[in-house]
């Protein structure tokens, strides 16, 4: 009765999810296979994961219960048509984490007709992602308590209307990039006034570990933003030039640009 779970793409979100699942296959929770159409990267991950790589995609989606889709879209679109045809997907359950196919598109295109899709953030990578899902009309709940349990081992889930999945991307998806960018800034900040980059960084690094704990403490941003500014102080005067630049404004607006983009690839 193990769930043979069958990842189509190793690529690295793919590699993600073989990574976060290995430990439930050990256990004998689960059964974990993928596939890869390159030799040299079939090895690779037989290596580094002691895990089944098939060359098909076929065979591995033939002998799996739930089929993991991590292919980039226009690979999926360029192979939909076939695995369609051939009624690949029937009585497959599938979690798909292609940017921009929805739910319409992979049971037209693909005919998957119980599917999940799900958008992760890129702390998968470490199994400390989030992860936003929805799912079609043929999903039962207990498809929905199986999948969940199983993406668990990533990180955490939330259930999210389709039509909120580009907001997530904006905010979730993209968001590292944002603040990974700000970071950049302040470590280049360090060595502008005088810190060596090492030391520089080693700041910026504590400085961002440390930040979520102490969010959860004052309770919002906006709270502990004030317990560190005091009256003509550093943190004023600092917080001043980036409020005159409108940096928050800006903030905003690449979010924005991030959700339109994201709502055009749908």
């Amino acid at each position: 009765n193990m769930i043979k779970i069958g990842i189509l793409g190793a690529g690295r979100v793919g590699e993600a999810f073989l990574k976060g699942l290995k430990p439930l296959h050990e256990e004998g929770k689960i059964f974990v296979a993928a596939s890869h159409r390159r030799l040299e990267r079939r090895e690779e991950l037989g290596r580094k994961y002691s895990l089944k790589i098939f060359s098909s995609n076929d065979e591995l989606v033939q002998s799996s219960d739930i089929v993991i889709i991590t292919l980039k879209p226009d690979q999926f679109r360029a192979l939909s048509e076939s695995m369609k045809r051939k009624a690949l997907f029937k009585d497959k359950t599938v979690i798909s984490v292609m940017a921009g196919i929805t739910l319409d598109e992979l049971r037209d295109k693909g005919g998957i007709e119980k599917a999940f899709r799900i958008m992760p953030t890129l702390g998968v990578i470490n199994q400390n992602g989030l992860m936003a899902m929805c799912a079609s009309s043929h999903v039962e709940p207990q498809d929905w308590i199986d999948v969940e349990s199983i993406l668990s081992a990533l990180g955490d889930v939330i259930r999210l209307e389709e039509d909120k999945f580009a907001a997530f991307t904006a905010l979730g998806g993209s968001g590292p990039a944002y603040v990974a960018l700000i970071m950049e800034s302040l470590i280049d900040s360090g060595v502008t006034i005088g810190l060596s980059r090492s030391i520089s960084k080693k700041i910026v690094d504590h400085l961002f570990l440390s930040l979520v704990g102490l969010v959860e403490i004052y309770e919002h941003p906006i709270y502990l933003r004030e317990a560190v500014m005091s009256p003509n102080g550093t943190t004023a005067q600092g917080l001043l030039c980036l409020e005159t630049a409108g940096v928050k404004g800006n903030i905003i607006q690449a979010v924005i640009k991030a959700y339109q983009r994201a709502r055009e690839m749908e």
